[in-house]
């Protein structure tokens, strides 16, 4: 501990700094680091929290149900507010959320576990003879790896890249 015009100092006086946000910014920029995952969720709410909305809830008391059920799901449809800065966004046909850079999520499965997309109305036998049913992009991977001497020196996060 150190004193210092009548205070004492102690490791909790210093700032953490990033050099190259220093060079980059040209001002003092805070850094901490987060130690778990509910750091990274309190974040990510309000990054991405979607737009704004306004609930409002008016009624009689008399038009209520016997039971005082409140339906949450009209409520909400009935109550959902655009800005006027959104709605042009929207006539126009702007992005409103944009995911850079764009993510691919890999396929990872089993032996003859993988997913396979179908509807409901659908039957079991028409799902099972469709054409390339058997197939997905990990065992594309494992098929091109086989035969492709050049895809043999690329890792399965970068396929995609390569081979369509």
């Amino acid at each position: 501990m150190l004193k210092v015009r009548g205070h004492y100092l102690d490791n909790q006086w210093v700032v953490p700094y990033n050099p190259c946000l220093l060079r980059t910014f040209n001002c003092q920029i805070n850094v901490e680091a987060c130690g778990s995952i509910r750091s990274v969720k309190y974040l990510f709410k309000y990054i991405y929290k979607g737009h704004d909305r306004a609930s409002v809830v008016m009624r009689e008391t008399d038009k209520a149900d016997e039971k005082g059920n409140i339906d949450e799901i009209k409520q909400y449809r009935d109550a959902r507010w655009v800005t006027p800065p959104e709605a042009l966004w929207r006539i126009y046909g702007f992005d409103l959320s944009k995911n850079h850079p764009p993510v691919q999520q890999l396929q990872l499965h089993l032996p003859n576990m993988h997913m396979v997309a179908f509807h409901k109305r659908d039957k079991v036998e028409r799902i099972i003879n469709r054409p390339g049913v058997e197939e997905s992009m990990l065992t594309a991977y494992f098929d091109a790896n086989k035969h492709n001497e050049e895809a043999r020196e690329i890792l399965y996060r970068d396929f995609p890249e390569h081979f369509t």
